[in-house]
């Protein structure tokens, strides 16, 4: 197939794109050293095998004040259900490994804690089936005579002595039941390891696996990245031996480890309290860590594995109210990091940001000897440099406030940690040292809001006057709240402070009309901040963008869309630049994709309601209240219009706007619908019930009719096709009451999506062949189970 060329305009943008998107990732590698020239390759080389020393070496240097702290045993009896495989690793020699590993192995909290154990040494070369007799002769060994008794019975004996493979097999897969504890001798290659782990699935119920190995490289393989290492026995200065295990297992072996990386582990306390520890401690103490579990580990991990090696820049970013800055000060306390780092600070990015004032702060908080004037942005540059420093940026508002920051301020053999707090993901890109160091935190699942809200309003309110029915207004209280903590501890302490036992009333009236009540209500001031920001932040959007903000009020039975839906939609109403399908969904994917990072929409997960669909999206409920509750205000400047008929809606007789919308609480009053203005309609959306009425003559420019899980009927689409012959796109899925499409969709030459996806539809007409303009059809007749929840 001949591919179209690009116009030549187009071709040198995207030229040009792509080479200012490299010099961006080639400017960051050399910002943070992850490349160097040719000259220094020779002086990485010969650092290669001291790099691997120094794993080792540094927690060395701390044993002595840590001694008694790194015991195997320890090591085996976390809590953490996953599988876990710690490596054993020696230096000097392996001489007292055994010893060791054996010491562990037969303590009396391993024997009570494994149902099986087995230690097994393997041989050269090495041998699979060998290993699994071997394997499970060690069981059978180290169970008690009353035991022995039930592993014959399902033919232990017979299968120890076997050559078959398939017995050998299921006799592991009938011990894969059991907790098991397993020591494996002299691992030498990656072949034999993955072998080994092939056999040994992970039952989440709390096995360990120890590796014994003298290759560094293996031992490490074994564990998987990231690993953390620890010192276990010092003979001699050369003669050591060290464990190599997840960092994630277990938190407090995890500090240990990373704190034992230092030098000097003498604490210097920092005097900035006010903006690090005090302020996080009240939080944590009054409102907890809800929800964010999994974001602090991740936090904590990054940190991990870069800690002690090179400078760490990680970034956070977020919309207003999200929880951005709590969350960092929570990392800082729930990991208690005073061992790690002598100084741990807060400070506010000024705004205008002057470097001078920056740093002056900054030696404050550190509590330095202040010079000239001149002198303070190389003192803040030199103790970043010399003391391991954990400085966290709030607020930082642009990338050029960075470029100011990071030349002046951050030295490539720094061994600190600078966490940059900011709104927008593209400065939390530009700051951070990688993809994998930029978080964007999103609001909190339903759950977790859930009970911030009840814990929030059950501290403002005396247990006798707690009354749980307020629950069910609360959950959707908290989807109008875009789940932003921050609004939803205002909300709660809010209607805890309800007078006279009111709260429930009163939440079912800021249920009904939330965006005046807002408005109207005092003690709801948090949201202030929160709209105004919106509101900026919707001011500046180019004109394509605020399009598609307006655009998700058009479905009126959730907040939840089907991308693709969104997608094929948004190309049929010409949202879309490019020259063929694939450029324009490109580009339209990217327009959800800046509306995401703007924090507008986010990512939904899979569920029921959407199976058979990659990826929906969710527009922040909050955001889409209050572009709702604007709308009248922003059509005088902005070419689009949504008018949704719903409940009670009378007869009017203003035009439809751009985009009509049905909802299935509308009563379908034909007087009503008649007298409004179809003249620049281009869409249509409607919920559940279909009237034969909804299709006009005068809808002269709808290029959008969508239908899905409507009651529509065969002799509808004859109706639709012959009276709105302009359809761009026509969608009919789960529309249950349809048999057969009629041969003249073949006329709708316009055409560019059908879907009749969960239709009984069995076979298209023949005039689809027509179609010429078709690019994108969805069609099956398996009906997909939605429950109770809508399909948007």
């Amino acid at each position: 197939m001949v591919q179209t060329l690009l116009p030549l305009d187009q071709a040198v943008a995207e030229i040009k794109q792509l080479k200012a998107r490299a010099e961006e990732v080639n400017q960051r590698n050399l910002r943070y050293n992850l490349i160097g020239n040719s000259g220094e390759q020779e002086q990485q080389k010969s650092a290669a095998s001291q790099s691997s020393m120094d794993i080792f070496i540094k927690p060395r240097d701390a044993f002595d004040k840590h001694s008694g702290l790194s015991d195997l045993t320890r090591f085996l009896t976390t809590e953490e259900q996953a599988l876990q495989v710690v490596s054993v690793c020696a230096t000097g020699g392996d001489l007292g490994t055994i010893s060791i590993i054996k010491k562990a192995y037969d303590h009396q909290d391993i024997c009570q804690k494994f149902d099986c154990r087995a230690w097994v040494k393997l041989m050269n070369p090495f041998n699979l089936q060998e290993f699994i007799r071997c394997l499970l002769a060690g069981f059978f060994a180290n169970v008690s005579p009353q035991e022995q008794g039930a592993y014959v019975g399902v033919n232990m004996l017979a299968s120890m002595k076997t050559t078959q493979d398939s017995i050998l097999v299921d006799s592991m897969m009938r011990l894969r039941k059991n907790t098991y504890l397993i020591v494996i001798e002299d691992v030498s290659s990656v072949v034999e390891w993955n072998a080994i782990r092939s056999l040994l699935v992970d039952m989440n119920n709390g096995s360990r696996i120890v590796v014994s190995t003298q290759q560094l490289e293996i031992a490490s393989l074994c564990t998987g990245q990231p690993y953390h290492v620890s010192l276990l026995r010092e003979f001699s200065t050369d003669h050591c031996l060290h464990v190599l295990q997840d960092p994630s297992t277990n938190s407090t072996a995890s500090l240990f480890m990373l704190s034992s990386y230092m030098q000097d582990s003498k604490h210097i306390e920092c005097t900035c309290k006010s903006e690090m520890e005090n302020n996080s401690k009240h939080w944590h103490e009054k409102h907890s860590l809800f929800g964010r579990h999994s974001e602090v580990k991740k936090l904590f991990q990054q940190l991990a594995v870069n800690y002690g090696e090179r400078l760490i820049v990680i970034s956070v970013c977020g919309i207003v109210g999200v929880g951005k800055s709590f969350l960092v000060q929570a990392f800082c306390n729930h990991y208690d990091l005073e061992d790690a780092f002598k100084f741990r600070i807060m400070v506010n990015a000024p705004h205008p940001f002057d470097i001078m004032n920056f740093c002056k702060n900054l030696v404050q908080c550190f509590e330095l000897t202040s010079p000239e004037d001149e002198g303070v942005i190389v003192l803040c540059w030199k103790h970043l440099e010399e003391h391991p420093c954990l400085l966290v940026i709030d607020g930082l508002r642009s990338k050029e406030d960075w470029d100011l920051i990071e030349p002046n301020l951050l030295s490539r053999a720094s061994k600190s940690c600078i966490i940059v707090i900011t709104r927008e993901e593209s400065i939390a890109r530009h700051c951070a040292m990688s993809e994998d160091a930029m978080y964007n935190v999103q609001g909190l699942e339903v759950s977790a809001a859930l009970r911030l809200f009840e814990k929030e309003a059950k501290s403002h309110i005396e247990p006798s006057r707690w009354d749980s029915n307020i629950m069910e207004e609360a959950r959707l209280l908290i989807n109008k709240c875009g789940r932003l903590p921050k609004l939803i501890v205002a909300l709660g302490e809010y209607l805890a402070k309800v007078p006279n036992g009111n709260g429930i009333w009163e939440a079912q009236r800021l249920n009904a009309n939330f965006m005046y009540a807002l408005k109207t209500r005092k003690g709801l001031d948090s949201f202030g901040d929160v709209l105004t920001w919106m509101y900026s932040t919707f001011q500046d959007f180019p004109q394509v963008l605020k399009k598609c903000i307006f655009y998700p009020s058009i479905f009126t039975q959730s907040s939840t869309i089907r991308r693709s839906r969104l997608v094929r939609r948004w190309i049929a109403e010409g949202y879309s630049v490019g020259t063929d399908s694939n450029s324009m969904v490109e580009y339209t994917e990217k327009l959800i994709h800046e509306l995401a990072t703007l924090g507008m929409m986010e990512h939904s997960p899979q569920t029921a309601t959407v199976a058979g669909d990659k990826t929906s999206c969710q527009i922040n409920s909050l955001f889409l209240d209050y572009i709702i509750s604007r709308e009248t205000e922003e059509n005088i400047f902005l070419p689009l219009e949504v008018f949704v008929l719903r409940g009670e809606s009378s007869l009017n007789t203003q035009r439809a706007g751009q985009h009509l919308a049905i909802a299935s609480s509308w009563k379908r009053d034909k007087f009503v619908f008649d007298s409004l203005d179809f003249s620049q309609l281009r869409s249509l959306t409607v919920s559940r019930e279909w009237r034969t009425f909804f299709v006009s003559d005068r809808m002269r420019v709808l290029r959008v009719l969508d239908l899905e899980e409507t009651n529509v009927k065969d002799e509808d689409i004859e109706q639709i096709v012959k009276q709105l012959p302009r359809l761009k796109f026509l969608s009919l899925r789960r529309c249950m009451n349809l048999s057969c499409l009629p041969e003249s969709l073949g006329d709708l030459r316009q055409l560019e999506t059908l879907d009749i996806r969960h239709t009984p539809v069995s076979r298209l007409p023949k005039s689809i062949k027509r179609l010429k303009k078709l690019q994108y059809i969805r069609a099956s007749t398996r009906v997909e189970f939605t429950g109770h929840e809508p399909s948007t």
